[in-house]
């Protein structure tokens, strides 16, 4: 904020979660999944928590095994969300007569769609080796500093990258028009 000195949080505190998916030998759905947080979960987090998935499969490039994908289900109810918090931030729908059909809403990224986020590997490859393990995070990440967290932004979907302009829309209006619609 202006005129003033930004606060940093540096201590672990409710709001931080830790979950760790170890991932199989062969590809499937990573069944070994646990969870840390400094707080014991409400019952909505703990619903949550029974939802989340995960799904591991290789890489592969002309048969040989390059890499593996690893996919993610966190519900927003596991973060202590009731719904996704970037529709907070959507613009409501306007009727005909031009005027909104609801308060308007802000129309961008706010706090409460911005979540302190790393993703961090550790990729173990021979367990009897600990010096070939390898440490891979998308910040600079201290387990119990959330100031080196990485962000998170979940976009509204009224808000987008790029855009799209359709090359045969006056053909297929025309097919459309051919066709009876």
């Amino acid at each position: 904020k202006e005129g003033g000195f930004p606060t940093f949080r540096d201590r672990l505190d409710s709001l931080v979660y830790n979950i760790t998916f170890s991932l199989p030998s062969q590809p499937g759905r990573v069944t070994q999944v646990t969870y840390s947080t400094v707080s014991p979960l409400t019952p909505m987090e703990q619903d949550g928590l029974k939802n989340v998935r995960a799904q591991m499969s290789y890489d592969t490039a002309g048969g040989v095994v390059s890499g593996y994908t690893l996919r993610l289900r966190i519900p927003f109810t596991f973060l202590g969300f009731e719904t996704n918090p970037a529709k907070l931030y959507e613009k409501p729908p306007v009727s005909f007569s031009g005027e909104p059909t609801a308060p308007e809403q802000q129309n961008g990224i706010g706090e409460a769609a911005t979540l302190g986020f790393t993703a961090l590997v550790y990729d173990v490859d021979d367990p009897a080796r600990p010096n070939e393990v390898t440490v891979q995070a998308t910040s600079k990440y201290q387990q119990s500093n959330p100031s080196t967290f990485g962000t998170l932004v979940l976009e509204p979907s009224s808000l987008y990258y790029g855009e799209v302009h359709p090359t045969y829309l006056e053909q297929v209006r025309s097919g459309l028009s051919l066709a009876g619609y």
